[in-house]
């Protein structure tokens, strides 16, 4: 994507990668949010709760992604120190959990729900982690919104 040369004036996006683009300095602002929630811990059945991750490894996609910063607050909250992250894109981990290569993963839904379909179990939803969670954002470049506040708006 090209932020910088003014290729993309507007994106839906989670809430992770556009706090990433303002941190490098992309000029955006968020201008609405668009949903709340949507990430589940999924597991193989023998785990029961989320202090059964310890030792465990587990699917998560790229540092910095909403599902990342549920996997940093549940690593945080149950002192997990033994814990073997694989980063991966969501259909792998539904794959990666089926092959038996990961004990639990860390995605977004409908990805949850089709880990379930195959024996899999919700361990945790995000909004039992973190209360009003954002999920995505509507973010928009400053100029647009100088320029044509009226856009914006709409």
């Amino acid at each position: 994507m090209q932020w910088r040369g003014g290729d993309i004036q507007a994106a839906y996006i989670c809430l992770g990668p556009a706090l990433l683009l303002y941190s490098r300095g992309v000029p955006i602002k968020i201008v609405a949010g668009t949903h709340l929630y949507g990430y589940a811990i999924v597991a193989k059945p023998e785990i029961k709760s989320l202090a059964d991750l310890e030792g465990k490894i587990v699917g998560c996609v790229a540092e910095g992604s909403q599902a990342d910063l549920l996997l940093n607050l549940v690593i945080e909250r149950y002192n997990l120190k033994n814990l073997d992250v694989r980063r991966m894109n969501p259909p792998m981990a539904v794959i990666s959990l089926i092959a038996g290569k990961i004990d639990a993963a860390f995605v977004p839904e409908f990805f949850a729900t089709l880990a379930e379909v195959q024996g899999f179990h919700i361990v945790a939803m995000s909004q039992d982690l973190w209360p009003n969670m954002q999920g995505s954002v509507l973010v928009v470049k400053e100029d647009l919104i100088k320029d044509h506040p009226e856009v914006v708006r709409k």
